[in-house]
């Protein structure tokens, strides 16, 4: 559980929590399978999700994670959102919804993308700055670096990601590449290759030392997207050069924040505000894609110079740190030890020296932090969830399904893609703090024979002569009837039957946040939606399990002391493989505790 913060104090970065936090915890659910790092990514990342709710569905840049109060930075144009903002939550809320099964994530960032995609790009460029309550661009200002940077690198790395099947995403990357080539690549008298910005259809010509990045991600469009530029590989090195001369025109052997370009300077600062250094990795990015497409040797032989730099120039008693001025030979130093330092800087570095089979450019993409996100179909570290998650028990004339709300939850059903037996009685779980808000009707069989039918829009569920004891619900889409959910909901019945709802993917609520109150004689029914790892109250117990909805008892599992190693559901049969690691079940089973 996250500890509790205070709300006055919680206000966020949208972007920089998604690909620090969401991103990190994303990698390594990846490269481990616990399902910890999942579920954990899935709450930090549904705190993020009122950022959303502007009316064109562009999100605001901040977001107070206590309340959910969102706004823009003052100085944004206006209180606009920022390109490089909003345009780099991609990769990691699509593979969200993939490993967890809610659409939710990925519907918010396509349709952010689509938003974009229809707009008018003046100059065949696109403006740093959007507003997010009229859906106009702000001021005219288009970069490579800053405000701008990451939104054109997702782009190739969706297509990448995506095992190249997002056709919008390459085509959005190489319509963008022509205006960027077109209107903001020059070339300087001393015939250095660099990347100006525009602004109220000027160029400036200063290249920031964040807009490095664009070595690699020419050289990783090029070699992945057959219909690229030819010239892009070109493209890619001449920028991989220029950015090393930024480095090697310094006392320290380290670059600039951003250089210029003019008559009689090339690739150097020239104001103090831009002659610092704070450890950042682009020009390493860029370098460490050259050096695995081209193994061109001098590409290693910069990465290791800039290694004996930051040695000689960054490294103190507690670590590295920055420096105000690169082109003094003994610069004052921020005292400031960037993360990204750690999580791009040296892995980039560390990845230069490694062979290509480490972090495969084949199966794995980086997101804009430097976090490895697998490629699917091709990595087997993926682990998407279930397509579709339902319970048909056929031994029985009996189905049992759990369908939560559709936001946040991630366990959906399309019944149309769906075809059951008239003989089969359904099982439907409605909790009261919901009501049902699907658009159409459909006819479902609820026990034996009585039909169900589905409410239109603005209808409330009837809930008519169904089984007492047994859960009952119908929404295709759901939404709450209060903010609160921390009730545990009971059904009442003939029997003495307490119903429970446990919900991996939600850390508050439903979970038991304190020793559950159940009479000993009284037997409880738990929904068990995909793996749960119960919280600490119950940790350490051990429980006599049936399922209910087979004919498989005497299942025993037990759970491990709060701070060890996590407890797993044991199954005997009817379920699929089951490792320490992780469980997938392919439904929901009705987990029966006979004590406790």
């Amino acid at each position: 559980m996250f500890p509790a913060v205070k709300h006055e104090v919680t206000e966020m970065s949208v972007f920089e929590t998604n690909i620090r936090f969401v991103g990190g915890l994303l990698s390594i659910y990846a490269l481990t399978g616990d399902p910890l790092f999942r579920d954990r990514a899935l709450h930090v990342a549904r705190k993020l999700l009122p950022a959303f709710s502007t009316p064109t569905g562009i999100p605001y840049a901040l977001i107070n994670v206590g309340t959910g109060v969102s706004k823009n930075y003052a100085w944004a144009s206006g209180g606009a959102s920022i390109l490089s903002e909003f345009g780099t939550l991609h990769l990691e809320f699509s593979y969200l919804s993939d490993i967890t099964g809610d659409p939710v994530f990925k519907e918010k960032v396509t349709h952010v993308r689509d938003f974009i995609r229809k707009l008018d790009k003046p100059n065949g460029l696109y403006p740093n700055y959007l507003n997010p309550k009229t859906g106009k661009w702000g001021q005219s200002h288009s970069s490579m670096g800053a405000l701008g940077d990451s939104f054109f690198e997702y782009l190739v790395k969706e297509w990448v990601q995506s095992d190249y099947t997002d056709t919008v995403a390459r085509d959005m990357y190489l319509e963008a590449m022509k205006g960027v080539t077109s209107r903001m690549l020059q070339k300087s008298r001393g015939g250095l290759t660099y990347l100006a910005e525009s602004k109220f259809d000027r160029l400036e010509h200063k290249m920031d030392h964040l807009a490095c990045f664009t070595a690699g991600m020419f050289a990783l469009g090029s070699h992945t997207i057959p219909s690229a530029d030819p010239n892009h590989m070109t493209i890619a090195k001449e920028l991989g050069h220029t950015c090393h001369e930024s480095y090697a025109r310094t006392s320290t052997g380290l670059g600039p924040e951003s250089f210029r370009f003019s008559d009689g300077m090339e690739a150097k600062a020239l104001k103090a505000s831009e002659k610092y250094y704070i450890l950042r990795p682009e020009v390493l990015e860029g370098w460490f894609y050259l050096w695995r497409y081209t193994k061109d040797q001098k590409y290693r032989d910069w990465a290791w110079d800039m290694v004996q730099s930051l040695e000689r120039h960054c490294r103190v008693e507690g670590g590295f740190t920055g420096i105000q001025n690169v082109y003094l030979e003994n610069s004052h130093k921020d005292d400031v030890q960037q993360s990204f330092l750690f999580a791009e800087t040296l892995k980039y570095l560390y990845l230069i020296f490694s062979d290509d089979s480490l972090i495969s450019l084949d199966e794995w993409v980086f997101n804009t932090e430097a976090h490895p996100i697998p490629v699917k179909n091709r990595n087997a570290f993926y682990r998407a969830a279930p397509a579709a998650v339902v319970a048909d028990f056929s031994s029985r004339p009996r189905s049992v399904h759990h369908i939560t709300p559709s936001s946040p939850s991630p366990l959906r059903v399309d019944f149309s893609k769906h075809h059951y037996s008239q003989r089969a009685l359904f099982s439907w779980t409605l909790l009261p703090q919901y009501k049902p808000t699907a658009a159409g009707r459909a006819n479902f069989s609820i026990n034996k024979g009585e039909k169900v039918q589905t409410p239109s829009q603005s209808a409330v569920q009837k809930m008519n002569n169904f089984e007492q004891g047994v859960p009952f619900s119908r929404s295709h889409s759901l939404l709450p009837l209060s903010a609160r959910r921390e009730s545990i909901p009971r059904v009442s019945s003939k029997y003495p039957k307490s119903h429970h709802r446990l919900n991996p993917f939600q850390f508050s609520a439903p979970r038991y946040s304190q020793s559950p109150r159940i009479s000993q004689a009284a037997p409880t029914i738990i929904r068990v939606p995909q793996s749960v790892v119960l919280s600490s109250p119950i940790r350490g117990r051990q429980l006599n399990v049936t399922i209910s909805s087979t004919r498989v008892s005497g299942s025993v599992f037990s759970l491990p002391p709060y701070g060890q190693s996590r407890g797993r559901f044991l199954w005997d049969r009817f379920s699929p493989k089951v490792s320490q690691q992780s469980l997938d079940p392919t439904g929901h089973f009705v987990w029966k505790f006979d004590s406790i």
